[in-house]
């Protein structure tokens, strides 16, 4: 489409993007896996822009980011690349008014109902997450090993026989 929210790629970026985020990926982590995905692309620029989306639904959009965002819309990045294409006049306009929408909607801190509302719990259990409990007295360790994934969260959790102490980090 002739619209940023109708551009398969951005969409699909920021779908990766709110997928990995649910699996507890550090948003830095996150970033570094879509730039170095897209970054020999042509549309890596598309990249830039739906990261930004997705820091913004985090409320986690800084300056330089939205500066980022600004200079994409002002050198005209993006309609280089449509008219590299060969996309017509009529399809660039639209375009470059969806980029002043978009630019003007991440300028502002998103509403609650924008904001994306991850639950916590994926956050904290992750594949390798490693604790331990006390239950009736006895101390005990757990390693996650595995996150079943489905329309409910189940983990794979090994867990150690009673232990003498308090497990510590070397």
């Amino acid at each position: 489409g002739c619209r940023i929210y109708e551009n398969d790629t951005f969409c699909e970026i920021v779908e990766l993007f709110r997928d990995l985020i649910r699996e507890g990926l550090p948003v830095e982590d996150i970033i570094i896996k879509i730039q170095q995905e897209y970054e020999n692309e042509d549309d890596s620029c598309i990249a830039t822009l739906a990261i930004a989306e997705g820091l913004w639904r985090l409320g986690r959009l800084s300056c330089k980011d939205l500066e980022n965002v600004q200079r994409i819309v002002d050198d005209e990045t993006t309609c280089k690349f449509w008219m590299h294409l060969g996309a017509d006049e009529k399809f660039i306009q639209k375009w470059r008014l969806s980029l002043d929408d978009f630019l003007k909607r991440i300028s502002l801190a998103p509403t609650e109902s924008q904001k994306w509302r991850i639950n916590p719990i994926e956050q904290i259990l992750r594949k390798g997450t490693c604790f331990w409990y006390k239950h009736r007295g006895n101390i005990y360790g757990a390693i996650v090993l595995e996150r079943i994934k489905s329309s409910t969260n189940y983990y794979l959790i090994a867990i150690t026989e009673n232990l003498d102490s308090i497990p510590t980090v070397l």
